[in-house]
């Protein structure tokens, strides 16, 4: 998220053994969380935690998410407000919710040959069903 080339983790005079991952591995942002320093009373890490939590301020304030982030103002925890957020966007019964329309769409879903419906709208809304169960862990 914070990946610019002044990164104080991309200094790091020490870094921990890693086996060859292959070709194109581990991502830069893989790589910049391996050596990212993730003990709390650490500057960088409060720094970046303050970071983390002036974008989801800035991004929800005014909204309807950001009553799940705004007890963590006065402390500036970008770490628990977007565990909050996620947990409010994708806990269990969020994604439970999603799926189960998924699938009702999928048993609703008719190509009919019609000119206002073409197959490829079709595909396209079967696609994305599917897409959304998969991407939850529950594929048809």
């Amino acid at each position: 998220m914070f990946t610019t080339s002044t990164s104080k983790y991309q200094v790091r005079t020490s870094t921990s053994t890693v086996l060859d991952e292959g070709p194109g591995l581990p991502t830069p942002d893989q790589e910049l969380i391996r050596r990212t320093c993730h003990q709390a009373n650490h500057p960088d890490f409060r720094d970046d935690n303050a970071r983390v939590w002036k974008v989801i301020k800035d991004m929800t304030l005014g909204g309807p998410f950001y009553s799940h982030a705004q007890a963590f103002n006065a402390s500036q925890n970008g770490c628990k407000a977007y565990r909050a957020l996620h947990t409010q966007l994708y806990g269990v019964a969020t994604i439970s919710v999603i799926c189960s329309n998924a699938t009702k769409l999928l048993a609703a879903l008719r190509y009919t040959g019609k000119k206002n419906y073409p197959f490829n709208t079709f595909m396209a809304e079967m696609r994305s069903c599917l897409n959304d169960r998969e991407k939850h862990g529950r594929p048809v």
